[in-house]
This record gives C-alpha cells, sequence and structure tokens, in this order.
C-alpha cells in the first residue's frame, strides 16, 4: 500500500493493510483507503480541511514461481547475438 500524506494522517499503516486485505481488487482496496481517509479528513475539521488523498494498492502474488529468464537467441521476451567462433 502506497499513500499520500493525506492517508497517513487519518490512518495507520495496519488499518491500511487490513482494508486491503479484504479486497480482491487493488483498485477497490485504494478507493475503500482513499474514501476512508476522506471521510475522516471531513469528520475530524468539519469540512473545513483535507490534504492530497492517494492511495496505490499492489497485490503480490507469491503462490506461483517466477517465471523463468529470456533464453539466448529467441522467444519474445528477449534475444540473443550468437557470434562464430575463430
Amino acid at each position: 500500500v502506497l499513500g499520500s500524506d493525506g492517508v497517513w494522517d487519518r490512518m495507520s499503516s495496519q488499518e491500511a493493510v487490513d482494508i486491503a486485505a479484504r479486497h480482491r481488487d487493488p483498485a477497490a482496496a485504494a478507493r475503500e483507503i482513499s474514501s476512508v481517509a476522506r471521510q475522516r479528513w471531513h469528520q475530524q475539521t468539519q469540512g473545513q480541511m483535507s490534504d492530497d488523498i492517494t492511495a496505490v494498492v499492489v497485490h503480490l502474488d507469491f503462490s506461483s514461481p517466477p517465471s523463468p529468464p529470456p533464453t539466448p537467441g529467441g522467444g519474445p521476451h528477449g534475444a540473443a547475438e550468437r557470434l562464430p567462433s575463430t
């Protein structure tokens, strides 16, 4: 979870992680984190003040193995040129 100070001024990092964990969709999690922060700014300042509020959520999947590195000489992920031996 990445957030601007407008988020962290109104919620703890653990609360943001807990909110993100409830969502399968990272965009939905970011919207909820932003919404909660915005509501708290409004409540705590009687709507008189707000800070920039930005949240980015990325889910990392460690359940699948990483992709193998590109093989020399082919494949869509990379290419290599082999020089002839002399």
